[in-house]
């Protein structure tokens, strides 16, 4: 089994997750911020790699399946209407 694990930078705080959808939903429970997060998936035998670019593209997809997108545009445009 490939283990994933995520490590904030500004904390040390380290979890383990099973799956990337585990750690996907894991930031959007709690609404973290990734910037200063490290990913990485570990092979039994001790080979690991980093997969953040596999966590960026997951949590897009997800945001997109969710309406962030539309929900984020429309904020924009209010404040490019309003000035703020």
């Amino acid at each position: 089994m490939i283990w994933y694990f995520a490590t904030w930078d500004e904390t040390g705080d380290s979890q383990r997750f099973a799956s990337i959808d585990a750690i996907v939903r894991f930031i959007m429970d709690y609404d973290l911020m990734i910037g200063n997060a490290t990913f990485i998936a570990v092979k039994p035998d001790g080979q690991w790699r980093d997969c953040g670019l596999l966590i960026d593209a997951a949590l897009e997809e997800e945001r997109l399946a969710l309406g962030y997108e539309a929900e984020h545009e429309a904020w924009l445009g209010s404040a490019e209407a309003t000035g703020r």
